[in-house]
């Protein structure tokens, strides 16, 4: 159980690095939330694996014996590491979950604290957004969500594009908004922290990372040719660093180039096609459910109840 669970999650996690040539060609919105989908899925089957591998020694902490020889039985291959196997995957299972909620408080915090003042900059006032103009040479752009949300741009962003590249770009940055996006960065971020270790993860992250800033082209293009022309030549005028992660922002540099090219336009997949990324996703979920079910089957039902009424 503990080995199929954790071989989904790894599989899981590297599943929109693997399509990306054909997510690129489904619409945008829909290839974020299966990167987004694949990430979480994939951090809770590998927490799933690490809190099955631990139940022996919880049940025995706990005078459940019995069960923990059931428990240890089914685990197969990985019981032969014994106690010292679960014991180690017990605090694996705590740790985890304690640096993720740690990973989203601080990655929360870093977007308010990229909240501008009212003392610094210009500030106005847009319905519910407020456009904060920063006196800087460095072309910037970016948003923050919140109770607060703001769209903040450079001096140096502002004076090298032309009007309609400008509108273009808060179109972007209010789209952003429009779809929280920043939350959705900051889940992903969070799942791909617990998976760390796994380098397809962070492959897949970037990603999602440059599904979610296409996203926001096509909906502040709006199907638009001359909107869709301006944006794309404000993102080859204006090509920065990349921003905080947990913030979105116009231009990451490392997804410049497929932005460019989704806005010259992508070939959208046949139907057929388009229904066979869903294939390894839904197989890897058969996966996980079989051996579940073929775990829980391998535990008298009787059994169970009536250790955990002996405590």
């Amino acid at each position: 159980m503990v080995v199929s669970l954790f071989v989904a999650g790894l599989v899981l996690a590297s599943l929109p690095a693997l399509v990306r040539r054909l997510g690129l060609r489904i619409p945008v919105r829909e290839w974020a939330a299966l990167c987004l989908i694949a990430l979480i899925g994939a951090a809770a089957l590998v927490e799933s694996a690490l809190i099955a591998w631990a139940t022996p020694v919880v049940f025995d902490a706990i005078g459940l014996h019995d069960l923990a020889e059931s428990c240890t039985s089914m685990l197969g291959l990985v019981a032969v590491i014994g106690w010292p196997g679960s014991a180690f995957a017990f605090s694996v299972a705590i740790i985890l979950p304690v640096l993720a909620v740690r990973n989203a408080r601080r990655l929360r915090d870093r977007a308010h604290s990229l909240q501008i003042e009212a003392e610094l900059g210009e500030h106005d006032q847009r319905g519910d957004v407020e456009i904060v103009l920063l006196p800087t040479a460095a072309p910037l752009a970016y948003s923050v969500d919140g109770p607060d949300p703001q769209i903040v741009l450079s001096t140096g962003l502002v004076a090298s594009l032309a009007d309609d590249q400008l509108a273009a770009v808060v179109a972007h940055e209010r789209a952003h908004l429009r779809h929280e996006h920043g939350r959705w960065l900051r889940a992903a971020a969070v799942a791909a922290s617990t998976l760390q270790w796994w380098p397809p993860a962070h492959r897949s992250h970037r990603i999602l990372r440059a599904a979610i800033e296409r996203w926001a082209d096509e909906t502040a293009s709006r199907g638009d040719a001359n909107a869709r022309h301006a944006l794309r030549s404000a993102l080859i005028e204006v090509i920065m660093a990349d921003p905080p992660i947990a913030v979105p922002a116009l231009s990451l540099a490392s997804t410049t180039v497929e932005r460019v090219n989704a806005l010259d336009g992508v070939a959208p997949l046949p139907r057929v096609t388009r229904i066979s990324l869903y294939i390894p996703g839904g197989a890897t979920a058969v996966v996980v459910g079989m051996t579940i079910a073929s775990c829980l089957a391998s535990i008298p039902a009787w059994e169970t109840i009536r250790a955990c009424c002996s405590i």
